[in-house]
C-alpha cells in the first residue's frame, strides 16, 4: 500500500474559489494628521484651544511641510523610523483630538469602513466627503501615507496602520 502512495503522490489540492490577495479591504485602521482653516465645519483648534485664522491655501503649504518631513524620514532609515516621523508631526501639528491620545496611538482615528447607501438614497455633501475619505484609506496599502485630502472638517494626511 505504501509503495502505491508513493508512486501517486500527495492528494491533489481543491483549486481556490476566490481570491483574496486583489480583494480590497472592506475597513481599515487608519492615523491622521488633521489641519484646519477658516472655511471648515469647525474652525477651532480643540488641541490648543484657540481659533483658527489660517486660510484653506495656508493650511495645504503646512501640510505639505508635513509631507516633506515624513518623506525625508522615510528615505533615511526603515519603518519604524517612519512611524517615530509620523507620531512626532501628529503631536507638533495636528489640530485633531486624537493626536491627544499615548504613544504611537497618536492620531489614530480607528477603523473606517464605507456606510451602506441603499440604491436611490440621496447623500448629503457632508456624508460624500466623509466617503471620499474613506475610500482614500482604503486604497492605502499598510503603513502607506495619503496624500493631502481636503475636506470639510480640515486638511487630512491618512496613514494606514491596520
Amino acid at each position: 500500500e505504501e509503495a502505491d502512495r508513493a508512486e501517486s503522490g500527495p492528494a491533489a489540492k481543491r483549486a481556490r474559489t476566490e481570491s483574496k490577495v486583489q480583494e480590497k479591504p472592506q475597513q481599515v485602521r487608519c492615523r491622521q494628521v488633521l489641519i484646519k482653516y477658516v472655511g471648515c465645519r469647525q474652525p477651532t483648534d480643540n488641541v490648543r484651544r484657540k481659533p483658527i485664522r489660517r486660510s484653506q491655501a495656508e493650511a495645504e503649504g503646512m501640510m505639505l511641510g508635513v509631507l516633506n518631513a515624513l518623506d525625508v524620514a522615510k528615505a533615511g532609515a526603515a519603518a519604524t523610523a517612519l512611524e517615530a516621523a509620523f507620531t512626532k508631526q501628529v503631536r507638533a501639528v495636528s489640530e485633531c483630538s486624537s493626536s491627544l491620545k499615548g504613544g504611537d496611538l497618536a492620531g489614530d482615528i480607528g477603523w473606517l469602513k464605507l456606510p451602506e447607501v441603499k440604491p436611490g438614497e440621496k447623500i448629503s455633501k457632508e456624508q460624500a466627503q466623509r466617503m471620499a475619505l474613506i475610500r482614500a484609506a482604503l486604497g492605502l496599502a499598510v503603513n502607506e501615507i495619503s496624500d493631502i485630502i481636503v475636506s470639510d472638517e480640515g486638511v487630512h494626511l491618512l496613514k494606514r496602520a491596520a
